[in-house]
């Protein structure tokens, strides 16, 4: 696992220990996102420092560093297949880079706000963005065109999961609420409110019998998890 926060450091740890293995230095600002290459070799991290650093993982060197944004980098993910690095800043942009080379091969246009977070879908094109504009942004990560805006939230927007099959999305927001998404129709199934608590982070879990959303926010300090079934009208 790796993890990074306000001490402008990455840590790397043993799961089966709990130990730190590894700490990785260079960021001069807090680290806002981090992102594992799909073959396991590479960590991404993105920074308030204005810049993304590439990290090899087994000798904890800093491979590249890419410092071409004028503001705060937010969010990081990677296509399903490897190729593909977005990341989101508080510059209003979606960059795509060759994983490779991390030359950009192109943006996606009309980000009316900075992005807080990006999710791939693991089947087909889609890319979902998340900002300050408490809007959920579908997209065409391949032709960088928008397919669809989700409306339900009235603050920012701070973390998406989405179910392994597609069907599911969770959205957390500021507005102390997780919207649960039909990716079929892009229709709100349920809205699950967490009063007094900002909702920084989710992620979906499958038990082996039914999926579960995880969460965790500041002002509870707390990490709640409901079965996803039960938000989902039968």
């Amino acid at each position: 696992i790796a993890s990074g926060g306000g001490d402008n450091r990455i840590k790397l740890w043993d799961v089966l220990t709990g130990e730190a293995i590894a700490t990785l230095s260079g960021h001069q600002a807090p680290i806002n996102a981090l992102a594992i290459t799909v073959d396991g070799q590479r960590l991404v991290s993105a920074s308030a420092d204005k810049t993304i650093k590439v990290w090899d993982l087994n000798t904890s060197e800093e491979l590249a560093n890419l410092s071409g944004h004028n503001s705060f980098v937010n969010a990081l993910a990677i296509s399903p297949d490897g190729t593909i690095l977005v990341c989101g800043s508080a510059e209003r942009s979606i960059n795509l880079l060759d994983v490779g080379t991390y030359v950009e091969t192109g943006s996606l246009l009309g980000i009316e706000s900075f992005i807080n977070t990006l999710l791939f879908s693991l089947n087909g094109n889609l890319l979902i963005s998340g900002g300050a504009d408490h809007h959920i942004k579908l997209w065409d990560y391949i032709t960088y065109e928008p397919i669809d805006t989700l409306d339900q939230h009235n603050s920012f927007i701070n973390s998406l999961a989405m179910t392994l099959d597609g069907q599911y999305l969770v959205s957390t927001s500021a507005d102390q609420t997780m919207n649960v998404w039909d990716l079929q129709t892009n229709m709100v199934l349920s809205s699950i409110a967490w009063p007094n608590t900002f909702i920084n982070t989710v992620a979906i879990r499958f038990t082996g019998s039914t999926w579960q959303i995880l969460a965790g926010g500041r002002g509870s300090n707390s990490i709640r998890i409901w079965n996803l079934d039960a938000a989902v009208p039968q």
